[in-house]
Protein backbone atom coordinates (compact mmCIF):
# COMPACT_ATOMS: atom_id res chain seq x y z
CA UNK A 1 0.00 0.00 0.00
CA UNK A 2 2.71 2.19 0.81
CA UNK A 3 4.41 1.97 -2.97
CA UNK A 4 0.96 2.83 -4.54
CA UNK A 5 0.72 5.30 -2.17
CA UNK A 6 4.53 6.88 -2.95
CA UNK A 7 4.60 5.91 -6.88
CA UNK A 8 0.93 8.45 -6.96
CA UNK A 9 2.45 10.95 -4.89
CA UNK A 10 5.69 10.99 -7.55
CA UNK A 11 3.36 10.68 -10.54
CA UNK A 12 1.05 13.74 -9.11
CA UNK A 13 4.27 15.98 -8.16
CA UNK A 14 5.90 15.24 -11.93
CA UNK A 15 2.92 16.63 -14.33
CA UNK A 16 4.12 19.39 -16.23
CA UNK A 17 2.47 22.82 -15.01
CA UNK A 18 1.79 21.94 -11.58
CA UNK A 19 5.27 23.59 -10.31
CA UNK A 20 5.63 26.36 -13.07
CA UNK A 21 7.21 29.35 -12.53
CA UNK A 22 4.09 30.77 -14.99
CA UNK A 23 1.51 32.99 -13.25
CA UNK A 24 -2.24 31.33 -12.71
CA UNK A 25 -4.58 33.29 -15.57
CA UNK A 26 -7.01 33.67 -12.81
CA UNK A 27 -4.38 35.44 -10.46
CA UNK A 28 -2.27 37.49 -13.09
CA UNK A 29 -1.69 41.17 -11.27
CA UNK A 30 1.21 43.92 -11.58
CA UNK A 31 3.14 44.22 -8.26
CA UNK A 32 0.52 46.94 -7.04
CA UNK A 33 -2.67 44.06 -7.72
CA UNK A 34 -3.73 46.00 -10.46
CA UNK A 35 -5.43 43.09 -12.70
CA UNK A 36 -3.70 42.10 -16.20
CA UNK A 37 -5.11 41.11 -19.19
CA UNK A 38 -1.95 39.33 -19.96
CA UNK A 39 2.12 39.24 -18.98
CA UNK A 40 4.21 38.15 -21.84
CA UNK A 41 8.36 36.24 -21.11
CA UNK A 42 11.16 36.53 -23.11
CA UNK A 43 12.30 32.62 -22.01
CA UNK A 44 10.59 29.92 -22.37
CA UNK A 45 12.25 25.84 -21.80
CA UNK A 46 10.82 22.37 -22.62
CA UNK A 47 10.46 21.76 -18.74
CA UNK A 48 6.94 24.09 -18.43
CA UNK A 49 8.52 24.70 -14.61
CA UNK A 50 11.29 26.51 -15.69
CA UNK A 51 8.63 28.58 -18.35
CA UNK A 52 7.85 32.24 -17.47
CA UNK A 53 11.46 33.58 -16.40
CA UNK A 54 13.46 36.70 -17.27
CA UNK A 55 12.51 39.74 -18.52
CA UNK A 56 8.43 39.68 -18.66
CA UNK A 57 5.98 42.69 -20.39
CA UNK A 58 2.75 42.91 -18.76
CA UNK A 59 -0.14 43.90 -20.84
CA UNK A 60 -3.29 46.09 -19.09
CA UNK A 61 -6.97 46.55 -20.42
CA UNK A 62 -7.13 49.19 -23.23
CA UNK A 63 -2.94 48.83 -23.95
CA UNK A 64 -2.75 48.33 -27.90
CA UNK A 65 1.06 48.40 -29.66
CA UNK A 66 0.82 48.52 -32.99
CA UNK A 67 4.95 48.87 -32.51
CA UNK A 68 6.92 46.95 -29.64
CA UNK A 69 10.12 48.89 -28.11
CA UNK A 70 13.05 47.41 -30.26
CA UNK A 71 14.27 45.45 -26.73
CA UNK A 72 11.05 43.59 -26.89
CA UNK A 73 10.14 42.99 -30.95
CA UNK A 74 10.33 39.49 -31.66
CA UNK A 75 11.60 38.46 -27.83
CA UNK A 76 8.72 36.95 -26.46
CA UNK A 77 8.84 33.25 -25.97
CA UNK A 78 6.14 32.71 -23.54
CA UNK A 79 2.68 34.05 -22.31
CA UNK A 80 -0.20 33.68 -20.16
CA UNK A 81 -3.38 35.39 -20.98
CA UNK A 82 -5.70 35.89 -17.83
CA UNK A 83 -9.49 34.97 -17.65
CA UNK A 84 -11.53 36.89 -19.46
CA UNK A 85 -8.80 38.22 -21.67
CA UNK A 86 -7.72 37.68 -24.84
CA UNK A 87 -4.40 38.66 -26.23
CA UNK A 88 -4.17 39.31 -30.53
CA UNK A 89 -0.14 39.75 -31.59
CA UNK A 90 1.18 40.02 -35.56
CA UNK A 91 4.55 39.17 -36.59
CA UNK A 92 4.82 42.04 -38.19
CA UNK A 93 4.84 45.70 -36.56
CA UNK A 94 1.37 47.91 -38.20
CA UNK A 95 -0.58 44.90 -36.67
CA UNK A 96 1.13 43.18 -39.89
CA UNK A 97 2.02 39.72 -40.80
CA UNK A 98 0.81 36.67 -40.00
CA UNK A 99 -1.79 36.46 -36.50
CA UNK A 100 -2.47 35.15 -33.93
CA UNK A 101 -5.63 34.97 -30.98
CA UNK A 102 -4.17 33.47 -27.40
CA UNK A 103 -7.43 33.14 -25.00
CA UNK A 104 -7.11 32.54 -21.19
CA UNK A 105 -4.04 30.26 -20.05
CA UNK A 106 -0.89 29.53 -19.98
CA UNK A 107 1.28 29.56 -23.54
CA UNK A 108 4.71 27.94 -21.86
CA UNK A 109 6.44 28.02 -25.19
CA UNK A 110 5.30 29.96 -27.98
CA UNK A 111 7.76 27.49 -29.85
CA UNK A 112 4.89 24.64 -30.02
CA UNK A 113 2.54 27.00 -31.51
CA UNK A 114 2.53 26.84 -35.10
CA UNK A 115 2.87 29.62 -37.47
CA UNK A 116 1.98 28.68 -40.89
CA UNK A 117 3.64 25.57 -42.08
CA UNK A 118 7.67 26.07 -41.49
CA UNK A 119 7.71 28.30 -38.50
CA UNK A 120 6.49 29.33 -35.46
CA UNK A 121 5.74 32.37 -32.83
CA UNK A 122 8.53 31.68 -30.44
CA UNK A 123 10.30 35.49 -30.71
CA UNK A 124 8.14 36.26 -33.64
CA UNK A 125 5.70 39.05 -31.98
CA UNK A 126 5.85 42.53 -33.07
CA UNK A 127 2.74 43.97 -32.34
CA UNK A 128 -0.09 43.26 -30.11
CA UNK A 129 -3.63 44.49 -28.95
CA UNK A 130 -6.20 43.00 -26.10
CA UNK A 131 -9.63 42.16 -26.07
CA UNK A 132 -12.02 42.02 -22.87
CA UNK A 133 -15.15 39.12 -23.62
CA UNK A 134 -16.34 40.01 -20.58
CA UNK A 135 -16.12 41.49 -16.89
CA UNK A 136 -16.81 38.69 -13.99
CA UNK A 137 -19.99 39.80 -12.07
CA UNK A 138 -21.49 42.21 -14.32
CA UNK A 139 -22.97 40.72 -17.10
CA UNK A 140 -21.46 42.66 -19.73
CA UNK A 141 -20.60 41.27 -22.74
CA UNK A 142 -17.89 42.59 -25.22
CA UNK A 143 -16.98 41.77 -29.13
CA UNK A 144 -13.19 41.12 -29.92
CA UNK A 145 -12.21 44.48 -31.33
CA UNK A 146 -12.85 47.45 -29.12
CA UNK A 147 -15.16 47.37 -26.34
CA UNK A 148 -19.09 48.21 -27.49
CA UNK A 149 -21.30 49.04 -24.34
CA UNK A 150 -24.91 48.15 -24.03
CA UNK A 151 -25.66 51.99 -22.75
CA UNK A 152 -24.28 55.13 -22.14
CA UNK A 153 -24.26 54.03 -18.28
CA UNK A 154 -22.49 51.07 -19.20
CA UNK A 155 -19.45 53.09 -21.02
CA UNK A 156 -19.27 55.23 -18.15
CA UNK A 157 -19.05 52.31 -15.47
CA UNK A 158 -16.60 50.62 -17.76
CA UNK A 159 -14.42 53.79 -18.33
CA UNK A 160 -14.25 54.22 -14.45
CA UNK A 161 -13.21 50.90 -13.91
CA UNK A 162 -10.77 51.42 -16.83
CA UNK A 163 -9.36 54.69 -14.42
CA UNK A 164 -9.47 53.07 -11.22
CA UNK A 165 -7.51 49.75 -12.57
CA UNK A 166 -4.56 51.30 -14.51
CA UNK A 167 -4.84 55.41 -13.48
CA UNK A 168 -5.65 56.00 -17.01
CA UNK A 169 -8.29 55.17 -20.39
CA UNK A 170 -4.78 54.25 -22.56
CA UNK A 171 -2.60 51.49 -22.34
CA UNK A 172 0.95 52.30 -20.33
CA UNK A 173 3.84 49.86 -20.93
CA UNK A 174 4.74 47.98 -17.70
CA UNK A 175 7.84 45.65 -17.45
CA UNK A 176 9.54 43.79 -15.25
CA UNK A 177 12.01 40.95 -14.36
CA UNK A 178 11.13 37.47 -12.56
CA UNK A 179 13.42 35.91 -10.94
CA UNK A 180 16.09 33.37 -12.18
CA UNK A 181 15.82 29.86 -10.64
Amino acid sequence: MRVLITVALLCTLSLPGLRSQCPSPGSLKDPEGTKLCARMFTDSHENSTLSCLGEHMNVYPQDDYPFLPRSWNDQISSLVVSRFCSLKVWSRTKKEGKRQTFRAGIQHRLKDVRMGLFRNWDNQISAFYYAVFGVSGTGMRFDLGPVKCRSTEHRRQLNASILRTTGSTTGHLHTGSAAKV
